[in-house]
């Protein structure tokens, strides 16, 4: 029997003990009886259900970390063979090489990047925080030792450098990469 079959009985067994008035009679304790044991039956194995279900949301959840580390290390091989691919066509001074039914071309990206060489020589206006962070030697107890980093607003270095005649701020300068297309 289902939960709301039983639930439904219940109800009505309350509704006879109302028009009895809330007289018990041995039948009521005997159909309440048997109510409550197939209630306790039927939520006892839901209860099971729930607890199945629940297993099987950590075993996904743990699938889905497993193929997720998966992913991200065939992603690394085939970035890593793409990586080996452009470097050897650049010792070979090659642009486009065809390979059978691919076409492999090394293209320049279409936007240069603000590389920053030396962190010192970047003027202090476009600097935005300076972090301390402990060095290893620090975590084991020496608590003297930490690494300062800066950190500066890209944007406004990279439209200042743009828009510097010379185009020349120290410490940085744009560089344009490549990157590799398979067709």
């Amino acid at each position: 029997m289902h939960l709301d079959e039983l639930t439904d009985q219940m109800e009505d067994i309350y509704s006879q003990l109302e028009s009895a008035g809330g007289v018990l009679t041995d039948e009521l304790v005997a159909q309440i009886d048997v109510c409550e044991k197939g209630i306790a039956g039927v939520a006892g194995a839901c209860c099971q259900q729930i607890k199945n279900k629940e297993a099987e949301v950590q075993a996904v959840k743990a699938e889905i970390e497993r193929l997720g580390k998966r992913k991200k290390t065939i992603e690394n091989e085939a970035n890593g063979l793409k990586g080996y691919l452009q470097n050897q066509m650049q010792r070979l001074n090659t642009k486009k090489l065809d390979a059978g039914i691919f076409k492999i071309t090394r293209k320049m990206n279409g936007q240069p990047s603000l590389v920053i060489d030396d962190n010192g020589l970047v003027p202090l206006k476009f600097s935005i925080s300076t972090l301390k962070m402990p060095t290893e030697r620090a975590m084991v107890g020496d608590l003297h030792q930490y690494i300062t980093t800066q950190l500066f607003d890209k944007a406004a270095l990279a439209a200042a450098l743009s828009h510097d005649s010379d185009g020349k701020i120290g410490g940085c300068h744009f560089e344009r990469g490549e990157h590799l297309l398979i067709k």
